[in-house]
């Protein structure tokens, strides 16, 4: 059926819930479509004097034959119009070029004024600014109430005004604002703005509902899902994104000039729930009209930099004289905040055992990540096969959604793979945004908290002869922190002489001044792990890590309450789900998930903040590649409970020449002084990756091979 469906405004006065935009119309090509969608049956028409095409819709209104009383017709006052004395006349020129006495929606177009002028942007011509000047939209709206008294308008309104201009509208109107016309569309859906504006009786009209032009960038209306969604119910996308739109209780104002696309725009229908919620998914808070150019931070979302700048100027331009004003005061203008589509997702296995990731977008922007899983390589490749098929031509800058797609879309969610694979693409997308921005990724997490990262490295200590010489060959290289193996391999009840033999160790490392913290790998089971951690308590170790795995819970909660020494894990715990558990029983003390495992950036900074309300500190393992540990020191600097960071440096894992400092062409950045390195404040992840190289190594790498413990009767053992 078509659309007839009208809503009654607050003035009392009822308006057709679809209409026709005429923004963008080329010449000559308003008048026949304002004409068609009248005799199609469009009883909306939507124009504003900015747009240099009302006297075309006015003879496009005449053309139809549809009496003017059963048309409803929006114009809107323009910037440089809104002083009190120039309303009227602005409101006048409107009637005249649609030709007809009285409108009945008067919208401020945008909560920003001009001079008057007979340029639509007046520019100082000394500055090339736009000018801008101080007029109160209390005065612009009172004198548009004067006009509704005289019957030349029947109701008033606003475009583009925050919740909180609205606000500030309201405790000086005597007439309140029937509608606020605002960009709203599945990218931008702006729920809590839409259902304040419901709360107050003010209706809201959405523009652009399908996307828009102006910058080239990916419209809603050709979004994978809406193809998908619109081919299944036997629709157009168009109409399913204006049925949904109507469905969600807005106005929707659709472009055309094309008759069988304005036909299909007027075709109502019901969405079923679940299309409907499919499309509610797709917020990506992505607003096409970005009002830079009228020189006022409409939205909140422009940001000036003093000088020395982080952020170079970047994104679409529509007004170069306006940046220009800006670097001129030593300011920045980010007038983009949409990133290029993602164009590649690569992976490379490189030795000794890491899985890097490389995206690339449009703009020819890249980002590093590392998807690392020990052992089992070929599966996260398999993975990230998938994820490449479903990620390339997403906006990159779409990082959370995308997180929220690869977690919730999948079904079968979590686990080591996915959540590796995932987080080689997350960890590399927050490195591509930011370096687009030019900051360290910290400044995106929220800014930093420290300026140095205490760090820790692995001493061995399977079945050593030479622990005290390990430790001091570390305490050499600046660190005043290890970490060493508890035990070797045990069975579920061993001599107590493997006690004395990890209390020893413990002690050759404590003699050089050195805090230790003793990893068990979960190879203890419960009988042997209550007298390790009674037995190790009095020399006072940092932590026991993975005492037990973390499977067993109750035996880990247990265990915690035997000792006062602190309980770590975490890297066998792959999101926030799964370490909330231990949280919520009081079983650890440090949370040690891993970046490359745990979903990456995104990931470790809500466990980071989850745990934060447990008293819990943070201590993630990375026994892994330079891109695990650069993410983790990013995540280091924005969290408060962060105590102290694993680094891979010389691990014996490392072998065949290749290390921490193998693939990155800034290695200082790994220097160690005092048990600390410095907080890195180049953009991204403070790393330079060297492609070349791993390129080179990458040709040929093989997977790399979980070893295995096999006990003295030929059982498998914890490894």
């Amino acid at each position: 059926m078509a659309f007839n469906r009208s809503i009654k405004l607050n003035s009392g006065y009822s308006i057709p819930v679809v209409g026709l935009g005429t923004w963008q119309s080329k010449p000559n090509e308003v008048k026949k479509a304002v004409a068609h969608a009248l005799k199609t049956g469009y009883r909306h028409i939507d124009a504003a004097a900015v747009y240099g095409n009302e006297t075309e819709v006015g003879e496009g209104i005449k053309a139809s034959g549809v009496d003017r009383k059963d048309i409803f017709i929006t114009g809107k006052l323009w910037n440089t119009d809104h002083k009190p004395e120039d309303v009227e006349a602005a409101l006048d020129s409107s009637l005249r070029d649609l030709q007809t006495d009285y409108l009945d929606l008067f919208l401020i177009h945008w909560p920003v004024a001009f001079p008057q002028s007979k340029e639509r942007f007046p520019v100082d011509p000394k500055t090339e600014e736009i000018i801008v000047i101080d007029v109160p939209i209390k005065d612009t709206w009172a004198a548009l109430e004067d006009l509704v008294k005289k019957g030349k308008i029947r109701s008033i309104g606003v475009s583009n005004f925050t919740r909180e201009k609205v606000e500030t509208l309201l405790n000086t109107a005597k007439i309140p604002p029937a509608v606020n016309q605002i960009e709203a569309h599945p990218y931008l859906q702006q729920p809590e703005l839409l259902n304040w504006h419901k709360s107050q009786n003010i209706a809201v009209a959405a523009y652009s509902p399908l996307g828009n032009n102006i910058y080239s960038l990916p419209r809603g209306v050709d979004d994978p899902t809406v193809i998908s969604l619109a081919k299944s119910l036997g629709k157009q996308p168009a109409q399913l994104l204006i049925s949904w739109a109507v469905q969600r209780g807005t106005i929707v104002l659709p472009k055309s000039v094309t008759p069988e696309r304005i036909n299909d725009n007027f075709h109502d229908f019901e969405l079923p729930d679940d299309a409907f919620q499919k499309i509610c998914s797709l917020d990506r808070n992505h607003r096409y009209n970005f009002p830079a150019r009228l020189g006022v931070d409409i939205f909140g979302e422009i940001y000036f930099i003093f000088t020395p700048p982080l952020f170079p100027a970047f994104g679409s331009s529509e007004s170069d004289t306006y940046r220009s004003v800006l670097y001129a005061h030593n300011y920045t203008l980010i007038t983009d905040f949409t990133m290029p589509e993602i164009a590649s997702i690569e992976y490379f296995r490189v030795p000794p055992r890491w899985l890097f990731v490389k995206i690339t977008d449009k703009s020819g922007n890249i980002g590093w990540g590392e998807a690392s899983l020990e052992g089992h390589t070929q599966a996260v490749e398999g993975c990230l096969d998938a994820y490449i098929a479903r990620y390339t031509g997403m906006e990159a800058d779409d990082i959370e959604h995308i997180w929220q797609m690869s977690w919730r879309c999948g079904f079968y969610r979590g686990g080591p793979v996915l959540m590796s694979a995932l987080s080689g693409i997350d960890i590399a997308l927050w490195d591509l945004k930011a370096r687009r921005l030019n900051v360290p990724i910290y400044q995106l997490l929220g800014g930093k908290v420290r300026d140095k990262i205490k760090v820790y490295a692995w001493i061995g200590g399977d079945r050593p002869s030479d622990i005290a010489s390990q430790a001091r060959a570390r305490k050499d290289q600046g660190f005043t922190a290890v970490k060493m193996n508890g035990t070797e391999d045990l069975g579920w009840f061993d001599s107590p002489s493997a006690l004395d033999s990890c209390i020893e160790r413990v002690k050759a490392v404590k003699e050089l001044g050195m805090d230790v913290g003793v990893d068990f790998h979960g190879r203890v089971h419960k009988p042997m792990a209550k007298q390790l951690a009674k037995a190790l308590e009095p020399h006072r170790p940092m932590f026991l890590e993975e005492p037990l795995l973390s499977e067993h819970i109750g035996g880990i909660k247990d265990l915690s309450q035997l000792t006062s020494t602190p309980i770590a894990l975490g890297e066998r715990l792959h999101s926030r789900w799964d370490i909330r558990p231990f949280l919520e029983a009081g079983a650890i003390d440090i949370v040690q998930p891993d970046i490359s495992h745990c979903g990456g950036i995104s990931e470790m900074k809500r466990i980071a903040t989850m745990a934060e309300t447990y008293d819990v500190a943070l201590a993630p393992h990375c026994p892994l590649g330079p891109i695990a540990l650069a993410a983790n020191i990013q995540i280091a600097a924005a969290c408060s409970n962060h105590v102290i960071q694993e680094m891979s440096l010389g691990i014996h894992y490392n072998v065949g020449g290749q290390d921490l400092t193998s693939y990155t062409t800034n290695p200082e950045v790994w220097k160690v002084t005092g048990g600390y390195i410095d907080l890195m404040k180049g953009p991204g992840l403070g790393i330079n990756i060297d492609e070349e190289q791993v390129r080179r190594l990458s040709q040929g790498a093989e997977p790399w091979v979980s070893p295995g413990f096999i006990g003295p009767g030929g059982e498998i053992r914890e490894w």
